[in-house]
């Protein structure tokens, strides 16, 4: 396991009607065996729902490493705590690797167990990501009761096969968890997160 422990985030949790600060996160970036069943390996004929040969491969040179700015990964942090008890989700744009936007997206199914975006807000940011020559970089979701790794449901519904899953867990309040994969042909391929300073800061 490869832990990175960030100090001093500006994160808030709901207690009833206060919020609380949360002063830290965690990324973690863990590599589990196929035996011990976290890898999985979905086919249609148990509910994945992907034809074979109709999504890219999920071994690439780029997913040596996700680097995401600090500030990004506090905005997700913030964002999931904010719309607990439901799961939040979001989309990152990014060129070239590098983080251009974050947009929050509306959770329609506001529910603790499962997300789907607004159609109308999806529309509207993709439109805005390819007039600006970005890519649809990261899909983000929360999980507020289980850890951060992608449910059945999310391997059924991901449709994006070039894209970066990062999910945040609310396991701990205290302490959520970050972690990022790759999901395509029903696969899930871990991918290490790397916080990295913003631009302009020390």
């Amino acid at each position: 396991m490869i832990s990175a422990r960030v100090q001093n985030v500006q994160d808030y949790v709901r207690s009833g009607w206060r919020l609380k600060r949360v002063t830290r996160y965690t990324v973690q970036n863990n590599w589990f065996p196929s035996p011990s069943g976290r890898e999985l390996a979905l086919s249609e004929a148990n509910g994945a729902g992907v034809r074979a040969g109709t999504l890219a491969p999920t071994s690439r040179p780029e997913d040596v490493v996700l680097q995401l700015p600090k500030s990004y990964v506090d905005e997700m942090v913030k964002h999931a705590l904010e719309d607990d008890p439901d799961e939040c989700c979001g989309i990152i744009a990014g060129r070239n690797g590098k983080a251009t936007r974050l947009y929050r997206m509306t959770n329609v199914e506001r529910s603790p167990y499962r997300y789907s975006m607004d159609a109308k807000e999806l529309f509207k940011t993709y439109r805005e990501i390819e007039d600006s020559g970005w890519e649809l970089m990261v899909i983000y979701h929360s999980h507020t009761h289980t850890e951060a790794y992608p449910s059945a449901t999310d391997v059924r519904l991901a449709s994006w096969p070039e894209a970066y899953y990062v999910l945040v867990s609310l396991m701990d309040k205290a302490s959520p968890a970050v972690r990022s994969y790759r999901v395509s042909g029903g696969r899930i391929s871990p991918v290490p997160l790397e916080v990295v300073p913003d631009a302009g800061s020390t």
